[in-house]
């Protein structure tokens, strides 16, 4: 199992380098065939406690222990690191799309083409979407001029469609993209945009298949009502369904792939078409 700690963590305060191999968690032995849970469980602990990791470093073969201080963190929205098996490929993580999201992954592109990255992978793996507009924004960034990407559709209104004007800042990068069984909604978007438009190819799961807007309204009990206003649709992926989903371009076969199994793969088709 190989760590990839979030910036800003424990973990990576600490000094764990990303893309370690992990081989205990204080007295838990780690290997093959240690459930994530177990794993997660053993990580987890009182805030202001101490938890011990064994990990053997990318390219080392002596073991590194790490004394690690618990303390609470917020995940990032975008996070971002070189893939250690293959310096030329940035990996940036997405697990939700906001107004700020295509501007976060910009700046981490930028962070991974100084570290000597000529090629992407977009990890939109467990990513249950969010604002519309902000994956439009996504797209944008990696399409071309031309391109069309989503068209909106209310009762009663004209279906409203987003094209691109002018190339994207990374039409020209190469470019990869993860997906799981929790990919939905706006993340849907971007996969099945980028895959139509072919700009990307998609590895992983078949994703979820949500084609509906919809408009929160909290209640004063703490509920919320959610209400679609609209549905959406990929012109140029008619393919994609509600309940259906993307199909990837190279689907992995494991019930339930590890992380380790997702960038194995796109080492392979990176490989393969470098």
């Amino acid at each position: 199992m190989r760590v990839y700690p979030y910036p800003n963590s424990p973990a990576a305060e600490a000094g764990v380098p990303s893309g370690s191999i992990l081989l205990s968690v204080d007295d838990l032995t780690v290997d093959s065939d240690t459930p994530d849970d177990a794993v997660i469980s053993a990580l987890r602990g009182d805030v202001g406690s101490k938890v011990v990791v064994r990990v053997t470093p990318q390219g080392a073969t002596e073991p590194v222990s790490f004394s690690i201080e618990r303390r609470e963190f917020g995940i990032p929205s975008v996070s971002w690191f070189i893939l250690p098996e293959q310096p030329a490929l940035g990996v940036v993580k997405v697990t939700g799309f906001s107004a700020t999201t295509a501007d976060e992954i910009s700046a981490a592109i930028q962070d991974v083409e100084v570290q000597g990255a000529s090629a992407l992978v977009l990890d939109l793996r467990d990513n249950g979407g969010g604002l519309v507009e902000a994956g439009v924004d996504v797209v944008k960034l990696f399409a071309k001029a031309g391109s069309t990407i989503i068209a909106q559709h209310q009762p009663d209104r004209a279906d409203q469609v987003t094209r691109t004007l002018t190339n994207g800042k990374y039409a020209d990068l190469p470019l990869l993209v993860l997906v799981n069984q929790n990919t939905a909604s706006s993340a849907e978007i971007v996969a099945g945009a980028l895959q139509a438009l072919d700009r990307a190819s998609i590895i992983g799961k078949q994703t979820y298949g949500k084609d509906t807007i919809q408009l929160v309204f909290d209640l004063t009990d703490g509920s919320s009502i959610h209400v679609t206003s609209a549905r959406w649709s990929l012109p140029a992926n008619p393919a994609f369904t509600s309940g259906a989903g993307i199909v990837p371009d190279f689907p992995l076969t494991l019930d339930a792939p590890a992380d380790s199994d997702y960038y194995r793969a796109a080492l392979e088709v990176y490989s393969s078409n470098p």
